[in-house]
């Protein structure tokens, strides 16, 4: 038996391992307890994936500490035969428990595209792996998984997962896309047929746009962007955040969908329909927050010189003007405004300047070029005050 302290996915757990019978209960209860203090105040997480086997005295032991802790604890990876001891004893409704993930080997894979949170795979003809990075926690992935449920009840056409995996020592969801194809893809193999293409993604974004959230779940864009913005500091002084923090603020409160991370390769063509993925950044405002994004992808990445459009989502050039002139007209029905562009193009900078507080992937990318990204804050700032003006 061993009891330790270890970082996953950035989070401080304690792991136990080994058998935990009658002759060691007694140790096991102390070294949690002397762990659990280590860790501080908070939800406490136990890892038992090594735990083989536990006896009614080490059942005594996590009651112990249960009690004496006085707050949530979380039982992790515990595997299928220690599980059923947990389930027969009552110990799932007294714990958060979730059993340990099924291992997914990549060898035979497909790897469907790339980005900043992870990889994409194609497992076989049924099904698609999305690998997040080991920066990421399997907490992390289940709120994507938690978010594309209460984005489908809300009314949008999307791909669910339905297993959580463990690849390695990174952690991801497998989703059933029956011989899908991304936009990207498709306009890669016909760009004769981006603008139509982007015509049908305008049409998609604005029923994301039309659809009200049905379940708490979802946040608010807002909220988060407080959030992030609240831990820029690092990079930004005070005035900066709290500039940034007026700007969002002076966008109008609207009780509508947003997809967060709108581009080609983020919808798929299942057989005629069309589906969307990677909802780790869905919540709910403004379509300012969503064409922010867009905008970024299909206009502005080049200039940032973070990166390019073709490496981000595979197009560039023409293919990607048609596609990107097509989706706006369809969504508008006319041409883009100079007055929505200059607020899309306000935006999309606001964003890049929060993206180094999302994950590591981010920081690595855009914390280099942050000297210059932080020059257009006046821009931003202007626009932000005349929001309702070039937004008409």
């Amino acid at each position: 038996m061993n009891v330790e302290l270890c970082t996953i996915g950035g989070k401080t757990v304690v792991k136990a391992g080994g058998r935990i019978d009658s002759a060691c209960a007694s140790e096991f209860a102390d070294r949690l307890a002397e762990a659990a203090q280590a860790v501080g105040e908070g939800e406490l997480t136990i890892d038992l994936g090594s735990v083989s086997y536990i006896s009614s005295s080490g059942l005594r032991a996590l009651l112990k500490l249960r009690k004496t802790r006085g707050e949530e604890i979380r039982l992790v990876e515990v595997v299928p035969q220690v599980y059923d001891v947990l389930e027969m004893t009552g110990f799932t409704s007294m714990f958060r428990v979730r059993k340990q993930l099924r291992e997914l080997s990549l060898e035979g894979c497909q790897e469907l595209g790339h980005g900043v949170t992870g990889r994409v795979f194609r497992v076989d003809d049924e099904t698609v792996l999305k690998l997040f990075g080991p920066d990421y926690s399997v907490d992390d992935v289940e709120k994507e998984r938690t978010l594309a449920r209460a984005a489908l009840l809300s009314g949008l056409p999307t791909a669910i997962s339905y297993e959580t995996v463990r690849s390695g020592n990174c952690y991801g969801t497998l989703f059933e896309l029956v011989k899908a194809s991304n936009v990207s893809q498709l306009v890669s193999d016909a760009p004769e047929k981006a603008r139509q293409m982007g015509e049908r993604m305008g049409l998609l974004l604005k029923e994301i746009h039309a659809t009200e959230p049905a379940t708490k779940d979802i946040p608010a864009a807002k909220t988060l962007y407080d959030t992030h913005l609240s831990l820029a500091t690092e990079y930004l002084t005070a005035d900066e955040v709290e500039t940034l923090k007026w700007a969002v603020g002076q966008v109008p409160d609207v009780r509508r969908m947003v997809h967060g991370d709108f581009h080609p390769k983020n919808v798929m063509d299942q057989q005629g329909e069309w589906l969307l993925i990677d909802m780790s950044d869905v919540c709910y405002g403004h379509p300012v927050f969503d064409w922010a994004q867009t905008y970024l992808v299909c206009v502005l990445m080049d200039e940032t010189e973070a990166g390019s459009a073709q490496d981000v989502i595979g197009l560039t050039g023409e293919p990607l003007r048609q596609l990107w002139e097509g989706l706006v007209e369809a969504y508008y029905g006319e041409p883009l405004s100079a007055g929505r562009a200059q607020v899309m193009r306000a935006y999309c900078l606001l964003h890049i300047i929060t993206m180094p507080t999302y994950h590591w992937g981010s920081r690595q990318i855009f914390l280099p070029i942050m000297d210059r990204l932080r020059r257009h804050i006046p821009f931003i700032k202007e626009t932000a005050a005349r929001f309702d003006e070039l937004w008409q």
